[in-house]
């Protein structure tokens, strides 16, 4: 009896490999033999499907690294990658990973290597970022560690491929992703290749996406998770982990310059960054630089500027209390007399009676006493 899906998978790969050897076709038939492969690799793949992982793969990943333009017979002559016409075909494979094999993944994840690195996905980029954090999902579960270091390595690639601020979307659920990935094989001492792979991919994510806000999505969904809890938050760990190995405080210069535009976001979302912020302060344990110093004391401005025009109880300061008392400790004690100018003076003893008011008293002292570097507990 005749295998009808295996004759078809034979076509497809046929008429992929005609395309990669650079055969000429015309731009009309070439966009048919696109719709009878994307018409062959529609998700769900039926079972059995050896024809299409056995065929239709390798030659779909021949086909994408091909070198060979094809003519779109347009006025203006304008030449196209053979293989563009097939990156809306593979763009979501990545959802297949974990319904397969060690082999059959490693193909599906050359496919997405190549596409990534060779393609312009911007026609498809809605798929593409749903794809990567797919592909970041794989990295942290238990399997391949070659399967696994090639998913990291297409995150990389993806960070210089793709525009930024379309990454940017998807990066604090990246990051967050990789983050906990990094510390459990820490913790289980796992395989030391996949450590050094993703600390290098965390870093590389902080150094393109810390100054863009980044950080503030990481605090505000680190608070917002309904089973949070600081102490067991991986993704306060592996920064915490990552600022201490590193040799200077660009980590923390970065998170602190970053967070200082989170009053562009709703107050709810200034509450949440502001709580996830103080469960990190509680544990850090590396000194401020002067310029984290400095970010931090921006921060401080910022916020205690913006949170006097709000009505009382419309703010809780104690998550911003918290966060100055841990970093003013961490802050390199310096032979500074702390002094107060006049103005905020004032501001303390001409509003001390007002509730509403007093906390945002509390936070310009605060932010005088921050550049002095002496510890100050508010109390009322």
């Amino acid at each position: 009896m005749i295998d009808t899906q295996m004759v078809r998978s034979c076509l497809v790969a046929l008429a992929l490999d005609m395309l990669a050897t650079g055969i000429d076709v015309s731009w009309t038939m070439a966009q048919r033999i696109q719709q009878h492969v994307a018409a062959a690799c529609a998700l769900p793949w039926p079972i059995p499907n050896e024809g299409i992982v056995s065929l239709v793969l390798p030659a779909l990943r021949q086909v994408l690294d091909s070198a060979h333009r094809l003519s779109t017979g347009t006025a203006t002559k304008k030449t196209v990658l053979v293989g563009s016409l097939f990156v809306p075909v593979v763009i979501n494979f990545g959802n297949e990973l974990r319904k397969h094999d060690y082999l059959t993944q490693r193909c599906l994840l050359d496919i997405l290597m190549v596409t990534i690195y060779k393609q312009d996905v911007k026609v498809v980029e809605l798929a593409a970022l749903g794809t990567l954090q797919t592909i970041a999902d794989f990295v942290a579960l238990p399997g391949s560690t070659e399967n696994r270091l090639l998913a990291i390595q297409i995150l990389q690639t993806a960070i210089s491929r793709i525009d930024t601020r379309a990454f940017l979307r998807v990066s604090p659920s990246i990051f967050a992703v990789i983050a906990t990935a990094y510390i459990e094989q820490l913790v289980e001492s796992g395989d030391s290749a996949i450590v050094e792979q993703c600390r290098n991919l965390l870093r590389t994510m902080i150094r393109t996406f810390g100054h863009l806000g980044m950080f503030i999505q990481v605090f505000k969904n680190d608070s917002m998770n309904q089973s949070w809890n600081h102490a067991k938050s991986q993704t306060s760990h592996a920064i915490q982990t990552l600022i201490l190995e590193e040799s200077g405080t660009t980590v923390l210069d970065t998170i602190f310059a970053d967070l200082a535009d989170v009053l562009k976001r709703d107050p709810s979302a200034l509450q949440h960054v502001l709580d996830s912020l103080a469960g990190f302060a509680s544990k850090l344990e590396s000194e401020l630089s002067e310029g984290a110093a400095e970010n931090f004391s921006i921060l401080l401005t910022r916020v205690s500027k913006h949170i006097a025009e709000w009505d009382t109880g419309a703010f809780a300061p104690g998550s911003i209390f918290q966060t100055c008392r841990y970093l003013l400790d961490r802050v390199p004690p310096v032979s500074v007399e702390v002094s107060i100018n006049a103005e905020t003076q004032a501001d303390m003893t001409g509003t001390a009676a007002s509730n509403s008011y007093y906390p945002h008293a509390c936070f310009i002292s605060l932010s005088h006493t921050l550049r002095g570097g002496r510890t100050f507990t508010p109390s009322r």
